[in-house]
């Protein structure tokens, strides 16, 4: 299965001076050295040292994982596209476990804007829809307008 991904260096990215909720639509990216597991219906997705973490007004911080760190046999690109003002154009995949397919529960910037670009080789799950462990220890899902 191709991925169709296009890989970007890695730069820096752009520090906020405030808080998110000050100035919606604002977002930051920071690496992190936190370990992040994705699983979905006890299958292990993703799994990476070396996440980054997006930080978006109104949302709650979503960890991109580095595609190499991501079992891409496992997905389906599902032929979804939407648009965010802040990242660029998204592609989205399905994860299919076993005869269950979870429709796109994963989605990707290859060519984000070049205010996004650390995650350019960089997917990010639903976190509402999978299940997420920092550090082996699982994080409660979020409510938000994707639950």
């Amino acid at each position: 299965m191709s991925d169709a991904f296009t890989l970007l260096p890695r730069a820096p990215s752009r520090v906020l001076s405030t808080s998110m909720s000050e100035h919606p639509g604002d977002m930051r990216i920071e690496r992190s050295d936190k370990r992040v597991r994705v699983e979905v219906e006890g299958v292990t997705v993703a799994e990476s040292a070396a996440p980054w973490v997006l930080f978006e007004s109104g949302l709650p911080p979503r960890y991109y994982v580095p595609k190499e760190d991501v079992r891409f046999e496992l997905l389906e690109p599902s032929g979804t596209s939407t648009h965010c003002p802040l990242k660029g154009d998204a592609m989205y995949w399905s994860v299919r476990t076993g005869e269950d397919v979870r429709r796109d529960l994963v989605w990707a910037y290859p060519n984000p804007i070049p205010e996004a670009k650390e995650i350019a080789d960089s997917v990010a799950f639903y976190d509402e829809k999978v299940d997420v462990y920092v550090d082996d220890v699982l994080q409660e899902r979020p409510t938000t307008k994707f639950s």
